[in-house]
């Protein structure tokens, strides 16, 4: 009865052994071992250990055995060989998948950028226009129509407040430059409300008024302007 040890390369510590009636089939029989101790959830380097130790145990004992043991021994190494290669496969695979999943989060995240970045840019320009909108005989207007009183607390110029004519939907928030979205405020309830959606109606205005102060160009929505100006 023969005996072969198969030793670890690294630690030079007996890892299988094979028993047989020949050196061949003691070989077969710690070849056939070593294939079945490992599977696709083994890891690459010790699926590789146990390549190159087959590899090297053969080309020790190959002048020893029969071609019959050979051909054997040669299947095993092709079978682990094959198992190496698509563990390896798989994983740059795998490094390539996430490679590619990284490039195109990286371009979504670019898109994104520039997308925010020409919105900005033309909601800058829409609140710009808007408010260029707003000239003085119109801004008169409004204050007449309002009795030069502020539509919240009331205070009028006398009292000593500043009066401002206030865009009801700001126009950061789409609001236009119009007769019917403007009303009077003090400075002080101005600038509490800020730029602030209130639940209020837009004032409604007399026509012959609205075509008084209607302006020269026509107030037009955000939605409107992104679309004509970028």
């Amino acid at each position: 009865n023969v005996k072969v040890q198969f030793k670890s390369q690294s630690s030079g510590h007996v890892v299988y052994s094979g028993n047989g009636l020949s050196i061949g089939d003691a070989m077969v029989d710690g070849f056939y071992k070593m294939y079945n101790s490992i599977t696709e959830n083994s890891r690459i380097d010790t699926i590789e250990s146990r390549y190159n130790g087959m590899r090297n145990a053969l080309r020790e004992n190959r002048s020893r055995m029969k071609p019959e043991a050979i051909s054997q021994c040669e299947r095993y190494i092709s079978l682990t060989y094959d198992l190496l290669y698509r563990k390896k496969n798989k994983k740059q695979l795998e490094a390539e998948r996430k490679l590619r999943e990284k490039k195109e989060e990286e371009e979504r995240l670019r898109a994104e950028a520039k997308k925010y970045e020409k919105l900005n840019k033309a909601h800058k320009e829409y609140v710009a226009f808007q408010r260029r909108l707003l000239s003085d005989s119109m801004r008169y207007n409004v204050l007449a129509r309002d009795n030069f009183r502020c539509q919240i607390c009331g205070a009028a110029q006398k009292d000593g407040v500043t009066l401002h004519v206030d865009h009801i939907l700001p126009v950061s928030k789409g609001g236009r430059t119009e007769m019917s979205n403007l009303r009077t405020l003090c400075e002080r309830c101005n600038m509490g409300k800020r730029d602030k959606i209130e639940n209020v109606p837009l004032v409604s205005a007399q026509e012959d008024t609205d075509e008084i102060c209607k302006p020269g160009t026509d107030a037009i929505s955000l939605d409107e302007f992104s679309e004509r100006y970028t």
